[in-house]
């Protein structure tokens, strides 16, 4: 199973709930988009590039208006997606994996197909919502958190519904002790509103900027009656908005994407000719007695990780990670836009608010873990903390992304 690696026992025994590959097919004025949400805990470029290159061949849809994602549930299955990453936590995975990631990448196609085959003249209705108190920042609940939710609903010509829900918080709410495949609160947070909006058929979930925002701070207890409430409380909020969407008209789709290198870590340079990469829990706890809190066990595992993927990418002889930014945006009339950003990580939330600010045309879907995998985002404030350890970036490369980011908001917007 996939995350929570160094202490969980990773075999699934069972599911609570179907994994899914969901898609969502836009057609507006001779262009077309496609967002596909598998319920992984990641989406590598390897498997990002063979599902686009593989719908740009059958479907024609360039590769460019493709965005795959995850929901980035720490319940389904491992397929390899952390790369070296995964590696340096100890991540060992069986031969079978490579039939699984085949398997995906087919069901995924299928579910792509049935949407292109059930394109209908449609309304577009948009709404924002917030889950202020239902999830925060995972770090430091005082420091800043995006409790904001878009909401897209898409009705066709038969009164069909589908929607698409962006937010940006951990699927975390089920601990390492959980066993069974899920898609955690966003599993219940789908029943909840399909129980609620008429002909509601499927959800396409878009995790944001959650790299530091989870319920850690927020949930009861790690259980599914938890998932279950807090699902169903993010669903009761969207629903709330309904009744004051806004219908759009998309006049015109535009998308522009960008193959991006950020060298790794200066931590992580450091780290390559360092002789203290083991973890000293004495040193970290005052004595082998104390009990460590959940923040310094977190800390005292980064340093740990940290060191082994010094040693790592020292051997490979890394020097840069690889992914693939993607921009699109529908002009929904005179100087308004809805802009779509897909970013290859976890970027925390100060990332998300100031793409946001960007965007002063419209409303703003910001689409983490996807078209590839290259860790952590951190932001500055961070410094010392798990997420930016073990981060391959650092701060300074999670900058360059967010600069890369503008360039294109500016060619697109203006």
């Amino acid at each position: 199973m996939s995350g929570y690696y160094t202490i969980r026992a990773r075999n699934a025994v069972g599911y609570h709930d179907p994994l899914k590959a969901r898609a969502l097919y836009i057609e507006s004025g001779g262009e077309s988009l496609i967002i596909l949400s598998l319920d992984l805990i990641a989406v590598d470029l390897n498997l990002s590039n063979e599902l686009r290159r593989k719908i740009e061949r059958i479907l024609g849809i360039p590769r460019t208006n493709i965005l795959v994602t995850a929901t980035h549930t720490h319940s389904g299955p491992e397929i390899g997606s952390l790369g070296i990453l995964g590696d340096a936590m100890g991540l060992t995975l069986p031969l079978e994996i490579e039939e699984l990631r085949i398997h995906i990448i087919e069901k995924a196609f299928v579910a792509i197909e049935k949407a292109v085959r059930k394109i209908l003249p449609s309304k577009l209705y948009i709404w924002e919502s917030s889950i202020q108190g239902l999830c925060a920042n995972r770090i430091d609940p005082g420091k800043p958190q995006d409790p904001r939710v878009i909401s897209l609903l898409i009705e066709n010509v038969n009164r069909e519904r589908s929607a698409l829900i962006n937010l940006a918080c951990h699927p975390t709410v089920l601990g390492s002790d959980n066993r069974l495949y899920s898609n955690d609160f966003l599993f219940y947070l789908e029943q909840g509103l399909k129980g609620s909006i008429e002909s509601l058929d499927s959800v396409v979930f878009v995790n944001g900027a959650c790299g530091n925002l989870s319920t850690r701070f927020t949930r009861r207890e790690s259980s599914y009656e938890e998932a279950d409430r807090i699902g169903r409380s993010i669903a009761s909020r969207i629903v709330e908005g309904y009744r004051f969407r806004s219908e759009l008209k998309v006049l015109e789709l535009t998308s522009l994407s960008k193959e991006i290198f950020i060298k790794l870590s200066n931590a992580l340079e450091k780290s390559f000719n360092s002789n203290h990469n083991e973890l000293n829990l004495n040193a970290l706890y005052g004595s082998p007695s104390s009990t460590p809190s959940k923040r310094t066990f977190a800390i005292a595992l980064g340093i740990e990780i940290r060191g082994k993927l010094a040693k790592l990418l020292k051997e490979r002889g890394a020097a840069y990670v690889e992914g693939e930014v993607n921009v699109m945006k529908a002009s929904i009339g005179k100087n308004k836009c809805l802009a779509l950003v897909g970013i290859p990580g976890e970027a925390f939330a100060e990332h998300g608010i100031r793409i946001r600010s960007l965007v002063r045309c419209g409303l703003t879907i910001i689409a983490g873990y996807s078209n590839g995998y290259i860790g952590y985002l951190p932001a500055h404030g961070y410094e010392g903390e798990y997420e930016t350890l073990i981060s391959l970036v650092g701060v300074e490369g999670a900058e360059k992304l967010i600069w890369v980011i503008e360039d294109i908001l500016k060619n697109l917007l203006h």
